[in-house]
């Protein structure tokens, strides 16, 4: 790897921004040695490492060497389009001056791509107004031209997309008379001949779950931002019911093709009545299964399911089973091979979804845990009920760890203690490689650590106006250009209410508008300040003067009545073990490490870093969060931070 990260480095003339690091160097010999072993390896890079670049081009050699296929799958769509726009044309640089090419692709679920067929037959039924010709127009422009597209490509509003996007259940493939122009089709044979295939972790365990039927075979995964697998695999490889899910359900019934005169003639019309019979009663056992559920939350949002609702479900699973009997007894009736496709698509649909209720009404899996949740937003019913696997590990073994020739689990929050126990336990890993690459930041003359002596507990009556002059007073100092986290939405909407006009600063606030637009709105304005929660703790890259003090307002520890992290800590406490200072402390340094890492992006970077929560020192674990971060400057006082800020600013960072 020395011809590319070396001192001398091919980067030299490719990049103006080319600074030499070691660590990036280390850690591109790491990986390189790791993908020839086997095996898995699991890295923690700091930031600043430059780990895409170093881990992008020993996997893309590995992969021309020994004609291998490699998926890179993040959590964020940020990476994604670093990866895509920055990273991988850099390396395509580097390797061509070498006379070595190879191909890239971005893969993405189904319902980004566009259905011709659905396309025509939307055309053909006058489907759109008047005003919406353009979008039509332009859809029109990209398939005459044969240019592949995605959702991302194009300018379509949701409603129009929702009715001309590829739906994978309806598809029939070969059968189909667009199927040499799919552009879904084409995309696929673009991935099965690319290297290198960028993904993220959502569309990875779909295709896990889908019997790893949707993508290319894959020789190695590389996980970037493998922090949060273990959340994303248990919800994607589980299931949520809302309560409008069933009816909608059974009202798509009516659009299907066995209404049309012609097909509808042969059907037997008792069967028929019948079956909008069966669908009424469906409907209303529905309604009461979920009313059923919903009491047992009480007053609570959510709740824990323990005993089997089996009376209830005995009724509500006879009407499921008539409704199936109906429906295949109509499929019986039918000769047309696309209207059968298309009940037989349905019926299967059926079928999951009553399985998935039948699981959850019975319990029928211990390894998962099962629960009602009452829903604020009536628009979508009021409850979800869900069921999750409760532990990760053994899925990871039989469907990942085992198929696999090599995997490597990336992130700049992976370790703790400068130990990787924790994430290799939680995802079934257990033998590996590993490394800590630290970042290449000077943090303790970049940072001021800010912690004050006097602090107010979260739960004190005047919490909520220390948090509010703490603010105030560092953004005062800093001249905005703050970042502040929370971990409540209700307290960020009290500390906004209080500061709000005591402050000439506009506040940037998460919550009425998507975090992408909230995230623009702050960028393109002038010392402001950004208030988020959840999303802005990990994942946002606000390099240089766009963030000069990240404000932590409460240790992000999750949720404490969770559904599937109660059951998660009891599965701990079953083995033995601690689940307040083996998971939740560990789950929680985890995603503070993340809010730390959003103020230095660069060499050049200074701020503030200030913890608000006085447990940070009044509890025994608050020494782990502070050894789970580089040494920094600690200032107590907010007087000296001021004299701190300004002497250090005006004379390095200038």
């Amino acid at each position: 790897m020395e011809k590319f990260f070396g001192p001398t480095s091919i980067l030299v003339g490719i990049s103006d921004n080319f600074v030499y690091r070691k660590p990036q160097h280390d850690m591109a010999d790491f990986i390189a040695a790791s993908l020839k072993k086997g095996g898995c390896a699991i890295i923690e890079a700091g930031t600043g490492v430059g780990k895409s670049l170093a881990y992008l081009v020993p996997a893309i050699m590995y992969a021309l060497d020994l004609d291998k296929k490699i998926a890179i799958s993040t959590e964020t769509k940020t990476l994604q389009r670093q990866l895509l726009t920055c990273d991988l044309p850099v390396a395509e640089k580097m390797l061509q001056s070498y006379g070595i090419d190879f191909k890239y692709s971005i893969c993405l679920g189904s319902a980004n791509y566009i259905c011709r067929k659905r396309f025509n037959q939307y055309i053909q039924r006058g489907g759109y107004a008047k005003r919406d010709s353009e979008y039509i127009e332009s859809i029109n422009t990209l398939i005459q031209a044969s240019t592949p597209f995605n959702r991302f490509d194009v300018t379509v509003p949701d409603r129009i997309w929702h009715e001309i996007c590829r739906i994978p259940e309806y598809c029939t493939n070969y059968k189909c008379n667009f199927f040499s122009s799919c552009i879904f089709q084409l995309e696929k044979i673009r991935w099965s001949e690319s290297n290198i295939l960028i993904m993220n972790h959502h569309l990875f365990f779909s295709n896990i779950a889908a019997g790893k039927t949707y993508l290319p075979d894959i020789d190695v995964v590389i996980f970037d931002e493998a922090h949060s697998l273990e959340d994303i695999c248990s919800e994607l490889l589980g299931f949520t019911i809302n309560e409008n899910d069933l009816p909608e359900f059974l009202n798509e019934y009516y659009t299907l093709r066995i209404h049309e005169n012609t097909i509808k003639k042969k059907i037997n019309p008792m069967i028929l009545k019948e079956m909008e019979s069966s669908i009424d009663s469906l409907i209303k056992q529905n309604n009461l299964f979920f009313m059923e559920q919903k009491t047992l939350c009480g007053e609570k949002k959510h709740v824990i399911i323990e005993n089997r609702s089996f009376e209830l479900f005995l009724n509500f699973f006879n009407h499921m089973q008539s409704f199936l009997e109906f429906l295949k007894e109509i499929s019986l009736s039918i000769s047309e091979e696309e209207v059968l496709f298309e009940l037989d698509v349905y019926r299967s649909k059926a079928f999951t979804l009553f399985e998935n209720i039948r699981k959850y009404s019975l319990l029928e899996n211990d390894d998962f845990v099962f629960w009602v949740e009452k829903l604020e937003n009536y628009l979508y019913g009021n409850a979800n009920i869900h069921g999750q696997p409760i532990e990760i590990a053994a899925i990871m073994k039989e469907k990942v760890l085992s198929y696999y020739e090599s995997l490597l689990f990336i992130s700049a929050t992976l370790s703790i203690d400068n130990s990787f126990d924790f994430i290799s336990k939680r995802l079934g890993i257990e033998n590996f490689d590993s490394v800590i690459i630290q970042s290449p930041f000077d943090y303790e003359d970049q940072t001021l650590l800010y912690i004050p002596k006097t602090q107010i507990p979260p739960n004190s009556y005047n919490y909520i106006e220390f948090l509010s002059q703490e603010v105030l007073s560092i953004a005062e100092i800093t001249n905005g250009n703050c970042l502040v986290l929370f971990t409540s939405h209700s307290t960020m909407k009290q500390i906004y209410d209080n500061i709000s006009g005591k402050t000439n600063k506009t506040i940037h606030m998460y919550g009425d508008i998507p975090a992408s637009s909230v995230l623009s709105n702050y960028i393109n304005d002038t010392n402001a300040i950004l208030f988020g929660t959840n999303s802005f703790w990990q994942g946002i890259d606000l390099k240089g003067d766009l963030v000069r003090a990240v404000i932590i307002t409460k240790l992000p520890f999750s949720v404490p009545d969770k559904p599937i992290n109660i059951a998660r800590m009891k599965l701990v406490e079953s083995k033995g073990k601690n689940p307040f200072s083996d998971y939740y402390i560990p789950e929680t340094i985890i995603k503070f490490k993340q809010g730390f890492g959003r103020l230095i992006r660069s060499e050049n970077d200074f701020g503030i870093i200030a913890i608000l929560d006085t447990r940070i020192f009044t509890k025994a674990y608050g020494k782990r969060f502070l050894h789970s971060i580089p040494k920094c400057t600690i200032v107590s006082q907010i007087e000296e931070l001021i004299v701190s800020y300004h002497r250090k600013k005006n004379k390095d960072f200038k």
